[in-house]
């Protein structure tokens, strides 16, 4: 009987004190891990925004330098065009007075023709003919 008592006695499980005591270490490993974890994934972030803000920060400086080289390039357009227009405007005003000047030579030598055709055909021959008259019978 001895034996059966023995077999029975540890086949009885723990007591309700060193349940909780099981239970109560149980606990505390499972939060300190917890607790370890939580910690260990909050400097992981910490080291990934810190990465991050130095590769925005590195992008933002050369977004501004890049920004600030177009916009001078672009004044120096800017000023280029307005030189551009500048002269194309004053060519446009030589072009305008050399074509009037052209004009006014034009008349002179229109009158002058004029007075030489009337010349000619006052030292035209006895017969009505002119000297180009008769050139144009001629060819």
């Amino acid at each position: 009987m001895v034996f059966i008592q023995t077999s029975i006695t540890e086949s009885i499980p723990m007591t309700a004190w060193e349940q909780v005591v099981v239970v109560c270490l149980f606990a505390v490993v499972f939060i300190s891990l917890i607790v370890y974890l939580l910690g260990w994934f909050s400097k992981q972030q910490d080291n990934w925004q810190g990465f991050i803000q130095k590769r925005d920060v590195f992008w933002q400086d050369w977004l501004e330098k890049s920004n600030d080289n177009t916009t001078d390039a672009m004044k120096s357009v800017t000023s280029a065009l307005q030189n551009v227009n500048e002269g194309l405007h004053s060519l446009a005003l030589q072009q305008h007075a050399l074509s009037e000047q052209l004009t006014k030579h034009d008349d002179k030598v229109d009158d002058k023709f004029t007075d030489a055709v009337k010349e000619v055909q006052k030292v035209s021959n006895g017969h009505g003919n002119t000297i180009i008259d008769r050139r144009k019978q001629q060819k």
